[in-house]
């Protein structure tokens, strides 16, 4: 059978649309659900370099950044490391050693 004139749009037929729909909804399920992680790492940086800033009253740029760079676990262990540490020097100024 021969078919005369133009296909409509894929994505104007029911056809189309379902699967179109799903993926959306798909989608849309899954940024929310980086975007909560996202959210949520982002909270507990926050808090860690506010106990530090209690801490030391002075955190580095450069500690500040490579938190910001860090993984939600990660970041879960170091406040676990930070709560076992025993600081002689309470108004000493984090920094990076090399």
């Amino acid at each position: 059978m021969l078919l005369l004139g133009a296909l409509p749009d894929l994505r104007e037929t029911r056809s189309g649309k379902d699967p179109i729909h799903i993926g959306w909804l798909e989608g849309r399920k899954e940024a929310r659900d980086v975007g909560i992680d996202e959210g949520e790492r982002l909270g507990k940086v926050k808090s860690r370099l506010m106990l530090l800033d209690a801490k030391f009253e002075t955190v580095s740029p450069e500690i500040r950044e490579r938190m910001a760079g860090l993984e939600s676990a990660e970041v879960d262990k170091l406040l676990l490391q930070l709560n076992e540490c025993r600081f002689h020097r309470p108004n000493a100024m984090v920094t990076v050693a090399h």
